[in-house]
């Protein structure tokens, strides 16, 4: 089976201000936000779309999984099977909607 994350255009925003809040100083730094983008990536790859923890929300549209990712950021995607021919295995899609983190008030 063959895992492959996108991000969705509808993400685009959220992700940018996830990236930019994990590069704030004093702790942060385009370093970290790197770290963390590809640990994402990874850990949805390796859990084929299905990470511990993960909840899927049927009140969402479309439904849609939510995974707590680290204490601060909540990820939503959906998850998709493809298969590929008749002996070409299985392609699973996952399609990351929203990062969702503190806002500054």
């Amino acid at each position: 089976m063959r895992v492959v994350v996108k991000f969705h255009e509808s993400a685009r925003a959220d992700y940018e201000a996830w990236q930019a809040h994990l590069s704030q100083p004093p702790t942060g730094n385009p370093g970290i936000a790197s770290l963390h983008a590809e640990e994402l990536t990874r850990e949805l790859q390796r859990t084929g779309g299905a990470p511990a923890g993960a909840l899927f929300r049927v009140d969402l549209d479309p439904p849609s999984w939510v995974w707590r990712f680290t204490a601060e950021t909540w990820v939503r995607f959906v998850r998709r099977e493809r298969r590929l021919g008749l002996w070409g295995g299985v392609v699973v899609e996952v399609i990351v909607t929203a990062v969702l983190t503190p806002r500054a008030e």
